[in-house]
């Protein structure tokens, strides 16, 4: 069997380059330091104007702006939970985006169910700095009745 000799493969998937390589890297530092309670490191990887931005079915979903929304967001969110556990399990790299997987355990305050859900959340970055974080969660219906909170 004889192949075009114009015929030619590049195989790019799989490999990473710097700037996906700093990224993967930033990600890991940040969830290093959240892991330890160092918030000064944690926080120092995301741009003064971030964007974090939760679905709006939620009932802390909307856009919060800047460090001090990014901290409010998380505060709000948690505030629904006791305790909240997201273990990272994956962290996919590519462009100026980061893909990240948990695995997310936590008692809802109010109704005091435990529930085990998959979250992904992007990252999007600029200039090595996180400029936006949007959770992507699996069933917001589920968890807005384990809230027990209509969903919007």
């Amino acid at each position: 069997m004889s192949f075009d000799k114009n015929y030619k493969v590049t195989v790019r998937a799989g490999s990473l380059d710097l700037q996906a390589q700093r990224h993967r890297e930033i990600v890991l530092r940040a969830y290093a330091a959240q892991a330890i309670r160092d918030w000064d490191s944690f926080y120092a990887v995301f741009d003064a104007d971030i964007q974090f931005i939760e679905a709006d079915s939620l009932p802390y979903g909307g856009i919060y702006h800047g460090l001090d929304g990014f901290r409010e967001g998380t505060a709000i969110m948690l505030g629904y939970w006791d305790p909240f556990k997201a273990e990272l399990v994956e962290v996919t790299v590519g462009g100026d985006l980061a893909i990240l997987c948990f695995e997310v355990t936590g008692v809802a305050r109010a109704t005091g169910t435990s529930v085990d859900f998959p979250l992904t959340s992007l990252w999007r970055f600029r200039d090595e700095k996180v400029i936006e974080v949007r959770p992507f969660y699996f069933d917001t219906a589920m968890i807005c009745q384990v809230l027990g909170v209509a969903s919007a």
